[in-house]
């Protein structure tokens, strides 16, 4: 009779173990033979313990969601500045070889793709290439010059006085600073102009929508020349 009413010492131990190892426990441990009152306190337990469990399977699938949106924005963002380094490149003037090779679909290596033509599709091929060259380049708009003032301007202004035939940049750009260290304030002061926070603002806004037009003009030049073809 003390048998069929005696507790399993191994379920105090279980009552510390890990949710998942409690589970186990009570779902592979018997109850027939226990008082009532203590079938409850175990289903009560393994409610419980079950709940935790389903509680941490839900943290931990929140916690892979987010990792993987973390790094399907860290690869997007990748994929971006890459764009962006490419756009702010433009397009690399191709020469008349590797054009060839390119409108021919001839391997990058190998046999030199002019030998054997005639001078008239040479001239032909080196009119097609300047061609194609310039179109790529129509499409992209200048990088916006930023507003030169002070030194700057100061030698923009006077850096053509001071060249001369045979002498070299770096002497030029020296007898331009002396020049310039020599100004008095007032003379200097008209170089200065006008320079506030609001054309800093201005000057970053405007590089920003370059930018930004930059990368859509990369686009439009990419489906140009990939789907480029020789007239005719």
């Amino acid at each position: 009779m003390l048998r069929s009413f005696a507790i399993p010492v191994r379920s105090i131990a279980a009552v510390r173990a890990s949710p998942l190892a409690q589970l186990r426990y009570l779902t592979t441990t018997s109850v027939v033979s226990e008082p009532t009152k203590s079938t409850k306190k175990q289903r009560v337990l393994l409610k419980s313990i079950t709940e935790k469990l389903q509680k941490e399977k839900r943290k931990e699938k929140e916690l892979k969601q987010q990792i993987k949106e973390r790094e399907k924005e860290l690869k997007a963002r990748a994929g971006q500045r890459k764009l962006e380094d490419k756009a702010m490149r433009g397009h690399h003037s191709l020469s008349l070889q590797t054009f060839v090779r390119k409108v021919r679909k001839l391997p990058i290596v190998g046999i030199d793709p002019l030998k054997g033509l005639l001078e008239h599709e040479k001239q032909e091929l080196e009119a097609a290439c300047k061609k194609y060259n310039e179109d790529c380049r129509a499409f992209f708009s200048p990088r916006p010059e930023p507003k030169l003032l002070g030194y700057m301007l100061y030698v923009k202004a006077k850096f053509p006085e001071f060249r001369e035939s045979g002498v070299p940049v770096k002497d030029v750009v020296k007898k331009v600073a002396a020049s310039w260290r020599s100004l008095s304030d007032s003379e200097k002061e008209q170089y200065k102009g006008e320079s506030s926070e609001n054309d800093s603002n201005n000057a970053k806004k405007e590089y920003d929508e370059w930018k930004n037009k930059r990368v859509e003009e990369y686009k439009k030049y990419l489906k140009f020349r990939d789907s480029f073809q020789l007239p005719e």
